[in-house]
């Protein structure tokens, strides 16, 4: 039988979940929020195409909007090694 509590440190848990488990730990990339000039932005957009046609939109070109950031800390999260997300 095994004791239900015990004091462990926390690398070696981290070792024991890869290991044992072959489970890593990674950081989930985050969607960036919309700032308020973004949004203002976006409102002045749909109000100036509200009128145009399935035709006039298909003439456009559309792109996602790129926000990066620099040394964003984030929570770990636990992953099957060679697992892709």
């Amino acid at each position: 039988m095994f004791a239900l509590w015990t004091n462990v440190h926390i690398t070696t848990a981290f070792q024991h979940l890869r290991f044992q488990f072959g489970l890593k730990s990674y950081k989930p990339a985050h969607k960036p929020r919309l700032t308020p000039h973004m949004k203002s932005k976006r409102l002045a957009f749909a109000k100036e195409h509200e009128a145009w046609t399935s035709e006039d939109w298909s003439k456009g070109m559309f792109s996602d909007e790129c926000t990066l950031q620099k040394f964003v800390l984030r929570k770990k999260r636990w992953k099957a090694c060679g697992e892709k997300f």
